[in-house]
Formats: C-alpha cells, structure tokens, sequence
C-alpha cells in the first residue's frame, strides 16, 4: 500500500511538474512581450533623453509634438491617419458585406462554387509580394490596364507615381485581395448552420432575403460580431501593402506605414511610445463600448 501511495505521490509530482514548466512558456512570454513591453511604452512616453544629464528625463515634449503635428493638415501624420480611416472604411463597408454575399451563394452551392470558393481564396494562399509584383506589371505602360487607359485617354495614366490615383489605386488592389480570410470564417459558421432551419423557412415561404437577414445572420452573429470587434480594434492597423507599392510616397502613407517609418528610419522611441499611448486612449472605450453594444445585441435577439 505504501508503495503504492509512493507512486501516486510521485506520478503526481511528474505531472504537476510538467504542466509547471509549460505554463513557464506562455507565462514568460506574456510578461516579456506584454507586461513589461506596455509597461515600458508607457514610461517612454513620458520622457525624453536628456543630453546634458546622460539619462531619461520626464517631460511631455512627445504630447506636444504630436499635437502639433496634428493641427497640421498637410502634416505627414495627419495625412497617414486619413488614409488609414479609409482602408478601415473600405473594409468594413466593402471587404465585409461583400464576403458575407460571397460566402451566402456558395453556401447555396451555386454552379461552379467550388472554383470560385478556391479563386477568392487564392490571394491568401500566395504571398502578397508576389501579387503587387504582378499588379505593378499590369499597371505599367505595357501593361494590360496601362495600355487600356492609354486607348481610352490617349495618355498613360501614372497609377502608382501620381498622388491623385496611388492611393486609389492601393485601395482597389486592398479591396480585390482581402476576400480569402473572411470567407473561411463565414462559410464555417454557415457550414454549422442546421439545414432543417432553412428547410422549415422555404416550407414557410422565406425568400432568399427573408433566409440571408432574419435567419443566416442571426445565426452566424457570433462569428460576425467577433470579426467586427477584431476590425475596429485594429482600426489604426487598417492598411494596404504601402512599403511594397509606394513606400509612403504620393500621400499612400498610413499609420501602420508611418509608424514604420518613424522607428526604422528615424529611432524617435519616445515620440512613438508617445503615440502608441495615444492610439491606445482613443481605440480603447470604442472597442469596450462596440464587445458591450454586440453582446447585448446577440442577447436580445
């Protein structure tokens, strides 16, 4: 019996052990990369590097830069945040709707859905380098659309080198290649979808709107919630492929972009950590309020 009472004892202490040491993994990971990383961010923002000291010292130099800068309405930044409102606009308004009606007629299993199920998902599959390569050749004078616009116009039209098509342009390519990941989250949840629901709607004489917005939707609603509270959360992340395309020329530059451009090139920590708290203060109550506004919704219907 003590034997026994030993090996259980010991089995246990194997096993505690175990799930100790691979809680360390995740653990460690969410203080370093988390913890102390917010943490950090937010003591940068507040300070600056005194020369004459040798150290850190506290100051709100970052704020008033960054208030600055955005009175300006040529500024840089200011520019950078327009645009990133409109890839989150494109997004919400076009990229959404239209892959939920895209994913609504495959699940219908129209002709030929199987092809198109896998020609809106081929954009997610290769890598997005090779895309813009192949959309910049198209676009140029001996391309395809450059020679169309060259026809229709009499003149070739510089769709990536003038500030009055670039972004324009970005934004088109953003929308046609965005489809792939939204269309495995809405055709799973349509997937799980019980098909004597739908049955019982056609023997009631629901049509395909009445079935798309009282039944699908209601039904598909946590998927579709999770995916709305994801794109407002990243709403200062909504951007295209700025650093392939243009590199922030012509008035593309977006947040995410110029944040980019702001470290790598310019090592202004303070002044981004400045910004990220900023960023944060905004984003922060508009991603509460929105989790508040569609878990009620979800429990009202």
């Amino acid at each position: 019996m003590e034997k026994e009472k030993r090996k259980t004892k010991i089995g246990v202490g194997k096993e505690r052990f175990f799930i100790i040491v691979m809680l360390l993994i995740p653990i460690s990971n969410f203080l370093v990369f988390w913890v102390y990383t917010s943490f950090d961010t937010i003591l940068m923002a507040f300070q600056k590097w005194d020369v004459a000291q040798g150290k850190d010292v506290f100051s709100m130099q970052n704020f008033e830069m960054l208030y600055n800068e955005l009175k300006l309405a040529d500024s840089t930044l200011f520019v950078s945040l327009k645009n990133t409102l409109l890839f989150f606009a494109s997004n919400v308004c076009i990229i959404l709707p239209v892959s939920f009606l895209l994913c609504y007629f495959l699940y219908k299993q129209i002709a030929g859905y199987k092809i198109y199920r896998f020609v809106f998902y081929l954009p997610s599959i290769v890598t997005s380098s090779v895309y813009v390569v192949l959309f910049k050749q198209i676009l140029t004078p001996s391309g395809f659309i450059g020679k169309l616009s060259e026809a229709l116009t009499g003149e070739v039209i510089p769709f990536l080198t003038d500030s009055r098509y670039a972004l324009n342009t970005i934004l088109i390519y953003s929308i046609l290649t965005s489809f792939g990941g939204n269309l495995i989250y809405f055709s799973g949840a349509m997937s799980n979808i019980d098909t004597e629901i739908i049955e019982a709607a056609k023997i009631d004489g629901a049509g395909m709107g009445t079935e798309m917005f009282r039944i699908v939707i209601p039904l598909i609603w946590p998927t579709l919630s999770t995916i709305l509270l994801f794109t407002f959360v990243g709403i200062f992340g909504s951007s295209g492929p700025i650093l392939l395309f243009t590199q922030g020329e012509y008035k593309t530059s977006t947040f995410a972009y110029w944040m980019y451009d702001l470290i790598y090139f310019s090592s202004n920590y303070y002044y981004a950590a400045a910004i990220g708290v900023s960023i944060t203060v905004v984003a922060a109550p508009i991603a509460i309020l929105l989790r508040k506004f569609l878990i009620r919704s979800y429990v009202e219907d």
